[in-house]
């Protein structure tokens, strides 16, 4: 991974407005760290776990699906892996995936400042309101769940706005042929 990220293409492209080639570093970063912070369940791995996830969540929208797949895997390890002796509890274990995924979303948060809007302003400067944009989702499941993410600010806005864009952008050929 230190190979691909020092490699002059791609560090040529990190500064770019795009975001897929960080959200790739970043995400198979994660998975690899994770590889290792599962096998032991050392604090310094499970850190760099949750840095690596977090700093992926911070980069795109879509890397959420590779937080999931990092705890889940992690879930299906504390319970299947054999445990070390002396210890009989698998506490430990789901105490320290609990630290990965809170650790993840608050370098995300970390990146706005611990706001809920992108500026100082507090409101949406740089797209149209959320509270237009959650409308034009057809699916009442997913504008509840948008509302309820809205609503209890479980991510930065500017996320929840991209999963709404994201949602509602398969729909747009559909509505065109109407």
């Amino acid at each position: 991974m230190l190979v691909l990220a020092i490699d002059p293409t791609v560090a040529a492209h990190l500064p770019v407005v795009m975001t897929d080639l960080p959200v790739s570093l970043l995400s198979a970063t994660a998975v690899i760290v994770a590889i290792r912070a599962f096998q032991g369940w050392q604090w310094k791995d499970l850190a760099a776990c949750a840095i690596a996830l977090g700093l992926a969540l911070a980069t795109k929208h879509s890397a959420p699906i590779v937080l999931i797949f990092v705890l889940g895997s992690g879930t299906v390890l504390a319970l299947v892996l054999p445990l070390s002796w002396p210890d009989s509890s698998r506490l430990p274990q789901f105490v320290k995936l609990a630290a990965v995924a809170i650790g993840a979303p608050i370098i995300l948060w970390s990146f706005y400042f611990f706001r809920f809007a992108e500026s100082n302003a507090g409101r949406d400067v740089f797209n149209r309101p959320l509270t237009d944009k959650i409308p034009d989702v057809r699916s009442p499941a997913y504008r509840f769940v948008l509302k309820t993410m809205a609503t209890s600010h479980v991510v930065p806005r500017p996320d929840i706005w991209s999963f709404a864009d994201t949602i509602r952008a398969p729909h747009r050929g559909n509505m065109s042929r109407r």
